[in-house]
């Protein structure tokens, strides 16, 4: 079982990605229209953001089924 402090930076980390993969729709549907550089670096950054997130979420769910 997972403990409290643990299950609310859980659901806190997957709000945030869920709000990242809007944003990054979002700026990929802009992105088709303004080909800029700081548009493109503006999507990676996002991109990478959401990825650092996923990955948290799944150290988070790992670490859990190992104990």
């Amino acid at each position: 079982m997972m403990e409290a402090k643990t299950l609310i930076r859980l659901k806190h980390l997957q709000e945030k990605h869920k709000i990242l993969d809007r944003e990054c729709t979002d700026l990929e549907k802009v992105r088709d229209n303004d080909r800029t550089t700081a548009a493109k670096y503006e999507l990676v950054e996002k991109k990478k953001e959401k990825l650092r997130i996923r990955d948290e979420i799944n150290r988070i769910k790992q670490a859990n089924k190992e104990q």
